[in-house]
């Protein structure tokens, strides 16, 4: 009974917190043939921590997809950080640590990717406004708490 009373609050503080924002523009992604699906992951933990020895393999399983990874935390060094770079690309790995909630949704959005999944959810460092803004058609939730 408690939970969603606490959700809806949440949510309630998000929506009021980037109603003066402008919605991204996502209806040009899907206007040509689609030929190699664009995917990103939002999160504040790709390094030392579950969600990170979790997403250590997830580039080689993206033969398919274009895959970006968003953090909201920067470069923290670990073998599970340097493992993730290395797999998925420099390029492929986008710190939006030091920018505003309104400017990391714009450089998500400019990956026009098709789908953006949120692994953080209710974990320390998330950063829901960026998701609230859409800056991709379709967007989820993935792990939250994967230990």
């Amino acid at each position: 009974d408690l939970v969603l009373p606490l959700a809806r609050n949440f949510a309630e503080a998000v929506v009021a917190s980037v109603k003066h924002s402008t919605r991204l523009d996502t209806s040009l992604f899907f206007s040509a043939p689609v030929t190699r699906v664009r995917v990103g992951y939002l999160s504040h933990d790709f390094g030392d921590h579950p969600t990170g020895h979790l997403f250590n393999s997830v580039p080689s399983l993206h033969s398919k997809a274009d895959a970006f990874y968003f953090t909201l935390f920067g470069a923290e060094g670990s073998r599970y950080w340097k493992r993730l770079v290395a797999a998925a690309g420099d390029d492929r790995v986008v710190d939006v640590s030091g920018e505003g909630f309104e400017d990391a949704a714009q450089v998500v959005n400019a990956r026009q990717l098709h789908v953006l999944v949120d692994l953080d959810v209710w974990m320390k460092g998330r950063r829901p406004e960026i998701l609230a803004l859409r800056p991709a058609p379709v967007q989820m939730v993935y792990l939250g708490y994967p230990g």
